[in-house]
């Protein structure tokens, strides 16, 4: 009895195994120490008050001066300077789109969209036998003018026979007044032109012509 109380009276502690304890205490205090203040500068990056790219752009088109919309394209007018290839000479003035239409140097508008095809079609065949025809050949038929008046022919012969050589004619913007359609044109030759004003009608679904208006030769 005596040598067991002595030597558990003279037995050491063992001091190494308690050293350990707060040394593990240290390090995982460190560690909870460095995992927090990492997800702190998580949570910071990513925080939600801060703007996304969505929100960025639409603040800016929010703020964008935006142009005013064009009601309808035929309310625009093209001009040559802004065609990328040169109108021809003359033409119908209908572009591929059918809805642009451009001007023509001086003359105006080619917008001839409210026009019948019919009609531009009666106002071709006019021209072709009265002013591109050669000088003795060239003839103001009848059946393209006003029945009403019988004698148009013979008043417009000697105007078309004064006509210098042309080529080519274009069709301007028309005007509708109460009982017919006023058409500006143009009668194109070489270096030189003369504006028209066409009067025609329509009786039982028949094209005419009421009257043509020369204008002077113009010299370019």
């Amino acid at each position: 009895m005596f040598r067991l109380l002595t030597g558990l009276a003279s037995k050491k502690p063992d001091t190494k195994r308690k050293s350990l304890v707060p040394a593990a205490l240290s390090v995982f205090l460190v560690l909870l120490v460095f995992c927090l203040f990492s997800c702190k500068k998580e949570v910071v990056v990513f925080k939600a008050t801060e703007s996304t790219v969505k929100e960025v752009v639409d603040e800016r088109v929010k703020d964008k001066k935006w142009e005013k919309e064009i009601e309808s394209p035929k309310d625009y007018v093209l001009t040559l300077s802004e065609i990328s290839a040169p109108l021809p000479a003359g033409c119908l003035a209908v572009l591929p789109s059918g809805n642009i239409y451009p001007e023509y140097k001086d003359f105006g508008s080619l917008d001839t969209s409210r026009l019948e095809y019919q009609l531009l079609s009666m106002l071709d065949e006019f021209f072709n036998k009265a002013a591109f025809a050669r000088k003795e050949k060239r003839v103001v038929e009848a059946k393209y003018l006003d029945p009403s008046y019988p004698f148009l022919p013979y008043v417009m012969q000697p105007y078309f026979d004064n006509l210098p050589v042309v080529g080519d004619i274009i069709y301007g913007k028309p005007s509708f007044l109460d009982n017919c359609i006023e058409i500006p044109a143009r009668l194109i030759g070489e270096n030189k032109h003369i504006d028209l004003l066409i009067y025609v009608l329509k009786d039982k679904e028949v094209w005419y012509i009421e009257q043509v208006v020369f204008g002077e030769q113009v010299n370019e």
